[in-house]
């Protein structure tokens, strides 16, 4: 028995023929020093600065289960402490099981003797009151349920004026006095660099495998898993104790499948932490039946969601919103809702337990069906790029419905996701990717002939970007006749296709002919984009014919219909194509018009659209002759091409060897391929730069 337990336990066996003392708090253990944190520096500053601000005398730091609030918190006291002349004093209460023992712990930590305990507020207030020290309450969110826990907090902020009270906790206390603070996982990188979650992950498996190091050839893999768990620090402790069993790699793949790699055998580590599931099921457990059943659902969601479709999908209202968000369980991030990857793994294993996973399933598909032809649908109204700027956001829901509606079988939903994704896998170089899904939901039988004429239309037009000119043809003229007559969306899609391929093939006149009955099939008004794109097209195909007349006419056509609806897109791609024609004559005044045409482009990161413009603008560049720069320029257009299999068609080619030779100029073999070599090394972004005169 710890010497300072003994002397209460002696009275309480000796006590007879009396009324029994009320039971000892239960030991709190006082955590250790931790070594310094990896990462955490800008919050350790941030935080230092609020919890020493006069104003501040509780701030609680908030978090789901394993995110690292104890440890940051241990480091914040430990910078900080010295500024408290009584010092500070930690209490650990995650082993405290019952709310009425929490106030006994804290009065036990001041030295009260357990007859006290019944008077434990008002002892340990006046204890404090004349102190200047910080005190430290770790671990809450069980407890908060204890009205007199929450008395005793409220009565240290209006009796012990000297004491600033640091508590962590997984949901708010909800006290007018509190500052919160969210404390999020360590940063992660897109690329194989070191971040924050890295070096954690480093540093953990140095521990179980001495030799390991972070390479070229694992580094990756290290990056996938920080990423799967969101940064944070326990998952990634969890995960790295795999090494000696896993490679990077396979541990990254594990970790994709579901939870139960998150698991530890570690003797000194809580049981509460001893697995990622367990940290969730602590948390599972102070929800309510309602709030359990909305976050199971929620976990379909992606790549966050809207209130809307919060709604939709799962039957959130704002106050059971609110109550996740105070959990920690749902974070606010811009004017979207997001679920961390781990407990949106956890709930959706809770959601299949349920038995509401299809049908929950169903609505998710019913939702972003409509949603993805909504924002299709303001295409006329509010311009491409609007459209292909809000469609991103929900990209991974997108892909989700997809799945789903593979899953659930409906041909007609696939079809109808497919042809409003359509222009976003155009614009971000994502074509592979579309005619996969396309390619999969045809599998599925049976297939109604619009969903199956839908879907063939997609196809012509990924088959036609990724350089497959004959299929695209046969695609599209299976559309067509699959096709019922009077839909004016498909139609116009399929000869709209039909047409590129062969303008892709160098056959012009049929190129024009299957653009025309495009044009008739795109008769009113809610369908002008679609007008004015075949139009742009059709000046594309008397420009390659040595027509450059014809083809200013109708760009012009082209941009007067774009301007009616501010089509932004529309606008941008004709001022290319005025600016192109320009350059390719010799007349370097069009490359502003270009230039004008990149920005955009780029804002809305349209692969194709941006190599055109890398190569005209060296052209330009050769015009100038400052041909290095032409070469860096075309070299950069190249690497953009090759990464994202954007392919220069046969009907393309005169003008592409027409642009290269005059950014070209006389340079020799030497000098020009280094160039194109240092322009293949620069990102897009960097290139843009380059290509607008910008540092």
């Amino acid at each position: 028995m710890p010497p300072a337990e003994r002397p209460a336990f002696l009275s309480l066996a000796r006590a007879t023929g009396a009324e029994p003392a009320p039971a000892p708090a239960p030991a709190v253990p006082q955590p250790q020093p931790a070594p310094p944190l990896i990462g955490r520096a800008s919050e350790l500053e941030t935080l230092a600065q609020r919890l020493t601000d006069p104003a501040c005398r509780l701030l609680t730091l908030t978090g789901p289960g394993g995110i690292g609030k104890t440890s940051l918190a241990i480091a914040l006291a430990a910078r900080v402490g010295g500024s408290f002349p009584d010092g500070m004093l930690t209490l650990a209460l995650a082993g405290v099981q019952r709310p009425p023992e929490a106030v006994s712990a804290v009065a036990a930590a001041l030295g009260l003797r357990p007859e006290h305990y019944q008077a434990a507020t008002a002892q340990v207030v006046s204890i404090l009151a004349p102190r200047r020290q910080l005190l430290v309450l770790d671990n809450l969110e069980h407890l908060l349920n204890d009205p007199e826990l929450v008395e005793l907090i409220a009565a240290l902020l209006g009796g012990a004026p000297g004491v600033r009270l640091l508590v962590t906790s997984r949901e708010r206390l909800r006290l007018r006095d509190e500052w919160v603070y969210e404390v999020g996982g360590l940063a992660t990188a897109d690329e194989a660099a070191a971040s924050d979650a890295v070096l954690l992950f480093v540093e953990r498996a140095r521990r179980v495998q001495s030799i390991f190091a972070l390479t070229p050839a694992n580094a990756a893999a290290v990056n996938q898993i920080c990423r799967l768990v969101g940064g944070t620090p326990l998952a990634i402790e969890l995960a790295a104790s795999w090494l000696p069993t896993l490679s990077p790699a396979e541990i990254a793949a594990e970790l994709e499948r579901s939870l139960e790699l998150l698991d530890s055998d570690a003797r000194d580590l809580p049981a509460r932490h001893r697995s990622v599931r367990a940290v969730f099921e602590g948390s599972w457990r102070l929800l309510n039946a309602d709030e359990q059943r909305l976050l199971a659902r929620l976990a379909l969601f992606r790549s966050g969601f809207t209130r809307e479709g919060a709604e939709f999908v799962a039957g959130a209202r704002l106050p059971q919103l609110a109550t996740l968000m105070q959990k920690s369980l749902v974070r606010r991030e811009g004017e979207r809702y997001t679920l961390h990857e781990l407990i949106r793994q956890f709930a959706g294993e809770h959601l299949r337990a349920a038995g509401e996973a299809e049908a929950t399933a169903q609505r998710f598909v019913d939702y972003y069906r409509s949603l993805a032809a909504q924002i299709a649908a303001g295409l006329s109204t509010e311009g491409e790029l609007t459209w292909i700027g809000e469609i991103a956001d929900e990209a991974d829901n997108l892909r989700a419905a997809l799945r789903a509606a593979l899953t659930l079988r409906q041909g007609d939903a696939g079809a109808s996701l497919c042809m409003s994704l359509c222009a976003l896998w155009a614009v971000r170089g994502m074509t592979r990717e579309g005619l996969q899904w396309v390619e999969q939901f045809l599998a599925l039988a049976p297939l109604s002939d619009a969903a199956s004429g839908r879907l063939l239309t997609i196809a012509a037009l990924m088959q036609q970007l990724l350089g497959e000119w004959d299929r695209a043809l046969r695609s599209a003229e299976q559309a067509l006749a699959l096709l019922p007559a009077d839909d004016d969306a498909a139609r116009p899609m399929a000869t709209y296709g039909a047409g590129l391929a062969a303008l892709d093939q160098g056959d012009f006149s049929s190129a024009r002919r299957y653009l025309a009955a495009s044009l008739a099939y795109a008769h009113d008004s809610a369908q002008r984009a679609t007008s004015a794109a075949v139009l742009a097209i059709t000046g594309l195909t008397y420009y390659f014919e040595g027509l450059p007349d014809e083809a200013r006419a109708h760009y012009r056509q082209a941009l007067a219909l774009a301007e009616q609806d501010n089509l932004v897109f529309i606008v941008a791609y004709t001022t290319y194509g005025f600016g192109a024609l320009a350059v390719l004559e010799g007349d370097s005044s069009g490359a502003a018009q270009v230039r004008e045409a990149l920005t955009i482009f780029q804002r809305y990161d349209y692969k194709i659209l941006i190599a055109y413009c890398l190569e005209t603008l060296a052209a330009h560049a050769g015009l100038l002759d400052d041909h290095e720069r032409a070469g860096r320029l075309y070299g950069a257009a190249e690497q953009l091409r090759a990464t994202h299999q954007l392919v220069v068609t046969p009907g393309i080619q005169p003008m592409y060897r027409r642009l290269a030779a005059i950014a070209r100029g006389p340079l020799d073999d030497v000098v020009w391929e280094a160039a194109l070599a240092a322009g293949r090394q620069l990102s897009q972004a960097e290139a843009v730069h380059l290509a607008l005169g910008e540092a």
